[in-house]
């Protein structure tokens, strides 16, 4: 018995583990889709501020000839600090409400507070025909923070005034 059997022994018993965990998963389980597609959580910026940040309408529509989704989310900030770093899932449903799978849209851009920011997106995607609704939810966003560099732009090219009043080295100064 020297330390190679001993290194089988610890990689058999986490194998084994892992395979009880798996079974003991599965059998917990309603369904493939339980499985595969893990409850909706939020992040805990949006558990504090869902009443303030909200879709205020959605809509999709799904070009099956070349799987594309098109989606459009109007989203409505009341809170008194400006977003950013939203993210909006999105799952769907056939007719008897069974799950047909999800997607997740990520902007970046800024909802000033009290305003309406409006995303749009076109994303590759197959959606089963069976497809017949949808469920959104905002699940994730941050308050958004100034910049922590600002460019300032000058003025580009000759300025003609450079020498005079002050705005430069005065003329014929070297």
């Amino acid at each position: 018995m020297n330390g190679k059997f001993w290194g089988n022994v610890a990689i058999c018993t986490v194998i084994l583990g892992l395979g009880m965990v798996a079974v003991s998963k599965i059998s917990a389980s309603t369904g493939v889709m339980e499985l595969l597609v893990p409850p909706v959580q939020l992040s805990q910026f949006m558990q504090d501020n869902q009443d303030k940040i909200q879709l205020g309408g959605v809509r999709i529509r799904v070009r099956q000839s070349e799987n594309l989704v098109d989606a459009v989310f109007a989203v409505d900030n009341t809170s008194d600090q400006d977003i950013r770093g939203l993210e909006i899932l999105c799952s769907f449903y056939d007719a008897e409400g069974a799950s047909q799978g999800r997607n997740k849209w990520t902007t970046h851009d800024t909802v000033s507070a009290g305003n309406r920011g409006v995303f749009s997106f076109t994303t590759e995607q197959y959606l089963n025909q069976a497809v017949v609704s949808s469920d959104c939810q905002i699940t994730r966003a941050e308050m958004a923070r100034a910049p922590l560099i600002t460019v300032h732009r000058g003025v580009v090219g000759h300025v003609p005034d450079a020498g005079k009043e002050g705005r430069g080295p005065a003329a014929g100064s070297h």
